[in-house]
């Protein structure tokens, strides 16, 4: 008997699920999450495809701006990751500082979300919240301080 799941393709969205679950396991949090962290990311591109055609037209949407727009959503989740991986590799209890940088992505994407929706009613952009600019600040205050205090500085 030939196992059916050996010799069909792989396909784009099983690349998709596989890579979340990693994501997932390397940020020690549930696929579900995973999943709806990057549905929140997903639907703020969507949205924002959206407010900036209904602010400025559809031609002042290129698929530059497009793909920069993805690719710095993705650059996002390396500000988790990467502090997942320094605490493996260091052996170093740092789920907080992960799970902070999680939850404050997420509420800046939702933020994000409520702001084009607001745009696409109204026509009119809002002042965006700039969470990456919060969590590298903050991230990076609680990366230094174990470290200063190793070096006997306070």
């Amino acid at each position: 008997m030939v196992n059916k799941s050996m010799t069909e393709p792989i396909s784009a969205l099983t690349i998709l699920k596989n890579l979340g679950y990693i994501i997932a396991g390397i940020l020690g949090i549930k696929y579900d999450a995973a999943f709806a962290f990057g549905s929140l990311m997903m639907i703020d591109v969507f949205t924002g495809v959206v407010a900036s055609a209904s602010c400025c037209g559809w031609k002042a949407i290129t698929s530059r701006k497009l793909i920069f727009g993805v690719l710095s959503k993705l650059f996002l989740l390396f500000i988790p990751l990467s502090v997942a991986l320094a605490a493996i590799i260091t052996g170093n209890d740092m789920k907080f500082i992960i799970s902070s940088s999680i939850s404050i992505l997420a509420l800046g994407e939702a933020y994000s979300i409520i702001g084009n929706v607001y745009t696409i009613k109204s026509g009119k952009r809002v002042l965006e919240f700039d969470a990456v600019s919060l969590i590298l600040t903050k991230v990076r205050e609680m990366l230094i301080a174990p470290l200063e205090k190793g070096r006997g500085n306070k």
